[in-house]
Parts: structure tokens; C-alpha cells; sequence
């Protein structure tokens, strides 16, 4: 099977998660066809302005799909590039699900400047509650969840607040109410070159650990020197 439908067009960015009885969900960004499901993919004639559709589908351990996928958002997005002159425009969603099928997906909206969310669902597929602002900025974003329902997010991102210091980590995490637990971490301790892409995990208790890489210039012109770092942290 497939999770995106044959009139489903532009589809990418895919993240999946599955739940102790081998139910799973797929997110992705992408549309379907005008009018079917409320999405576009692409420009909006005149507008400068780019069209995205955060979706789901579940689908059982025995393989039967939703008919449909759902729509989380309708995201209308300004075309603007990012540093390394890639339209900044995407919001592909990491998805994550708690053992009894309940899940989460993160992704990031059309408000300015792209602002992260994350919105929990049943493992039937309905919402539990609006989108959960998580930050004013972000990309690349990570997400788990714990039995209890504990969510922690993950995303790489420019803070308003420190401009100076260039691409740097975040985590957050919040209570199964959705509550803050902790504002946003800064995850990396050095600001020097760029820190990007993190990657997350969590145990039981809520401990977590996030990964992600860090380039850092070598000394020589043009010359930068990748690495993979990784830090942990109690849980709350």
C-alpha cells in the first residue's frame, strides 16, 4: 500500500511512527487535488506565496489505510530563501505515537516566521485539543512521546533573541496536558559554526537524548569540519 493516494500530487517530507499493536501513522507534506481534501501544492498565482498541506493517514498492523488522508493545517508560506539559498518554505512534519496509538505531529505553520507547532491526536484520528505553540522558529524537527503522554520536540533554528549566534539546537518539553515543562532548551554549548539537523529519543521516564550535527569552520578558508554531538537529559 501506499500512504498518499493516487490523486495526491507533491508529496514529501514522510515521517512514520507506530504504536505496541503495529498500527502506525504517516505524516508528510504535501496536497491532493483542488477541492478534494482543501489542499494545494505549489504557487499561488500572483502571490509569491507557496501552498502547503500537513497530512496523515493511519494505517493497521493488517494493512487497512484510512480511505483518506487527514488534514492537520493548511499552511500558506511566503517564498523566502534561507542562507544557503533554498526556498524556506517546508514544513515537514515529524509525527510520533504513544503504545495505546495515540500521537502527535510537529510541524511548521504559516504564521511568521514560520512558527513550530505540534497537535496530538486519537489513535482513532481525532484531535485532542488545537495546535500547541512550541516556538517562534524552527526547522528540522524531532518529536517523542513517552506511554504517559509526555511530549518533547526537537528543532534546529536562528533565535530572534540571539541572531548573533547563528543556526543552534532546541529542545522542549511539555506535560501530557500540554502544559510547558521547560521553555526552549538551547541544546548545543557552542555557538561557533552552525548546529543542525537533531535527532531525538526518549525512554520511559521521560530521559531523553538529542543528536544532531555541527559544522565548524577549519581554520583553512573554505574548509569546515562536520561532527555529530549528542547530549542527555533528565526527565520531568
Amino acid at each position: 500500500m501506499v500512504a498518499t493516494p493516487a490523486l495526491s500530487t507533491g508529496s514529501a517530507g514522510p515521517a512514520v511512527a507506530m504504536d505496541d499493536a503495529g498500527d502506525f501513522v504517516v505524516a508528510w507534506a504535501g496536497s491532493t487535488s483542488a477541492g478534494v481534501i482543501g489542499g494545494l501544492y505549489g504557487a499561488i498565482p500572483g502571490t509569491g506565496a507557496t501552498v502547503r498541506s500537513v497530512l496523515f493517514r493511519r494505517v493497521t498492523a493488517a494493512g487497512r489505510a484510512d480511505p483518506l488522508p487527514t488534514v492537520v493545517e493548511r499552511v500558506v508560506l511566503p517564498d523566502r530563501y534561507d542562507r544557503a539559498g533554498e526556498v524556506a518554505n517546508d514544513v515537514q512534519p515529524a509525527v510520533a505515537m504513544e503504545p495505546d496509538g495515540d500521537f502527535a505531529i510537529a510541524y511548521r505553520s504559516g504564521e511568521a516566521p514560520q512558527a513550530l507547532v505540534a497537535r496530538r491526536y486519537s489513535a482513532l484520528g481525532r484531535p485532542l485539543g488545537d495546535a500547541l505553540p512550541v516556538s517562534p522558529f524552527g526547522r528540522s524537527i524531532g518529536l517523542a512521546l513517552t506511554a504517559t503522554g509526555q511530549m518533547t520536540v526537537t528543532w534546529d533554528g536562528q533565535s530572534p533573541q540571539t541572531p548573533a549566534d547563528g543556526i543552534d539546537v532546541f529542545a522542549r518539553v511539555f506535560g501530557a496536558d500540554d502544559a510547558p515543562l521547560t521553555a526552549a532548551l538551547r541544546v548545543n554549548a557552542t555557538v561557533a559554526g552552525e548546529q543542525s539537523a537533531p535527532s531525538l529519543a526518549v525512554d520511559a521516564s521521560g530521559d531523553f537524548t538529542v543528536t544532531w550535527t555541527t559544522i565548524i569552520p577549519s581554520g583553512s578558508p573554505g574548509l569546515f569540519m562536520p561532527d555529530v554531538l549528542a547530549r542527555r537529559y533528565r526527565g520531568h
